[in-house]
Formats: structure tokens, sequence, C-alpha cells
């Protein structure tokens, strides 16, 4: 009797065994699917009219997806910190206005420290369609260790892209850092 009641117990374990099995594979299934989901594409843009002048016909313009974060409104300063000791390297720049509107003048300062006399200095300025390289001239003390600065007039919206990458040339060394205030996924 004994037998018979081990032998049951076994196969009471073996069906709660192959059920834990079945549980953990559809587990499995559906956290995989979930994973797919999440990674895959936000579907298509939307499609927004806008007037920009009264009584003039509508544009189409996309409407972001997901909608962008609201910027910071006036002037901004990011503190920058690494790279290698010999290039030259950005240890602040300020952007002002942080959210201009497209045809407004934006103002850049940027410390720039180097071993070298900087020879060569600009920003690559990405927005939602281009990149535009803007030049940086010397404002205060020297080319190891200077304030530059830029100006440009904002020629599109960036409401997808908008990465600002200052970079400066030595006779020897290139450094460059990009700040990401925006960036598609």
């Amino acid at each position: 009797m004994v037998s018979s009641t081990s032998s049951k117990n076994a196969e009471i374990i073996s069906y709660v065994v192959v059920i834990v099995i079945i549980g953990v594979i559809f587990a499995a299934i559906f956290y995989v699917y979930k994973a797919q989901q999440l990674t895959m594409p936000p579907p298509e843009e939307s499609q927004v009219q806008v007037n920009e002048v009264p009584g003039t016909p509508a544009k189409t313009q996309p409407t972001p997806t997901p909608t962008p974060t609201k910027l910071f409104h006036g002037k901004d300063t990011y503190n920058i910190s690494g790279g290698a000791p010999d290039d030259p390297h950005f240890p602040q720049v300020t952007i002002d206005p942080l959210d201009p509107n497209v045809g407004d003048t934006q103002a850049f300062t940027v410390d720039i420290n180097s071993k070298y006399p900087v020879t060569k200095a600009y920003l690559s300025i990405r927005t939602d369609t281009k990149t535009t390289q803007v030049p940086l001239t010397l404002a205060s003390g020297d080319t190891t260790k200077g304030v530059w600065q830029a100006t440009w007039t904002v020629p599109e919206s960036f409401m997808y892209n908008y990465l600002i990458t200052p970079t400066a040339q030595t006779a020897y060394t290139q450094g460059s850092a990009t700040i990401t205030i925006r960036k598609r996924p």
C-alpha cells in the first residue's frame, strides 16, 4: 500500500512540475510580446494644418510623437567635464535663449581651455533636418584659455533634433563635446 501512495504522490508531483513548466513558458512568451510592443516604432506622425499668416494657405507640419518636453525659457548654461588632457575642452557653454523661435537670433558663449593654442573653433548645430556649422570668435582671454562667442539666426525648427557640438582645433589635436537638448529616439 505504501508503494501505491508514493506512486500517486510521484504522479501528482510530475503533473505539478509539468503545469509549472507550462506556466513559465507562457509567462516568457507574454514577457517577450510586451517587450516587443514597447520597442516598436511609434505610429505614423499625424499632420496638423498651420496658418502662419492669416489669409494664406495652410502648411502641413508634422505633430511630434511623442510630444517633446517644453524647453527652459531664456539663458541656460551647461558645465562639461572630461576629455583628453591635451585636447581642447569646454568647461562651460551658455546658450541664450535656449528656446528661440525660427528666425530669432541665438547667442552662444563657450569657454575653451587647451594645452595648445586653438586655431579654429566652431559649433555644429543639429536641428530637425540639417546641421549648420557656426564659427566661434575669441571674445576674451587667449587661445589657450579663452571665452569664445557666436550668434546665428535659427533657420528651422528643433522639435525633433536639437544638438549643439562645440569643436576646437589646434595644430596637434581636436576636441569636441555634444550637448543633447533633444534627440529623436
